[in-house]
């Protein structure tokens, strides 16, 4: 399942009146930004499907009573999760992924040797900005730093709404602020 509100793509460019005028949310709509961010969600429905894991998500009945969640308990209950299914990239919206996943193999390319100083058992090591800022020429965006789920989202939309221009401006703007941001998908 899909779900974003397209408001989140308004008014960014386009026509701001029409932000506020019934029937014309369309003229007001960033259409790239919403392409990336539809390319970036079917990108999870691929990466995360039955059909790439074991299904074993943890389920809040686990480790909430009464509307009442135990954070300590749901971190027992992941690193237990993510050390069975080690060495595959353990998800707690989809579960353990299969070893010839898509996600399992960027995981194991990519995240495997840096992913355990970034988390482990659901408890970040490190703040997102570290991480990201220590292996910033690793991603494609600061977003995909955030975890390997996120990553092969953000990198199949950049791999999909390829354009040389972008990427050479991008990289122009890169180098000139001491940033790399594109080279990972290169």
């Amino acid at each position: 399942m899909i779900n974003f509100d397209p408001i989140d793509a308004a008014p960014t460019s386009g026509q701001i009146e029409a932000y506020l005028q019934p029937g014309k949310l369309k003229d007001a709509l960033e259409v790239d930004m919403l392409k990336g961010t539809l390319i970036h969600e079917n990108a999870h429905i691929m990466s995360l499907s039955a059909s790439q894991s074991d299904n074993d998500l943890i389920g809040y009945e686990e480790w909430c009573d009464d509307n009442e969640c135990d954070d300590n308990k749901y971190r027992r209950i992941f690193a237990q999760r993510e050390a069975a299914c080690a060495p595959n990239y353990y998800d707690y919206w989809s579960g353990c992924l299969k070893e010839d996943s898509y996600l399992n193999l960027f995981f194991q390319k990519f995240w495997a040797d840096i992913y355990r100083e970034y988390t482990y058992g659901g408890t970040k090591n490190m703040s997102h900005y570290d991480f990201y800022e220590k292996y910033y020429d690793r991603f494609v965006t600061n977003y995909a730093a955030t975890n390997p789920t996120e990553d092969i989202a953000e990198s199949f939309s950049a791999f999909v709404l390829w354009d040389d221009e972008k990427i050479d401006n991008k990289k122009k703007w890169c180098k000139a602020y001491g940033v790399n941001l594109v080279d990972k998908i290169r």
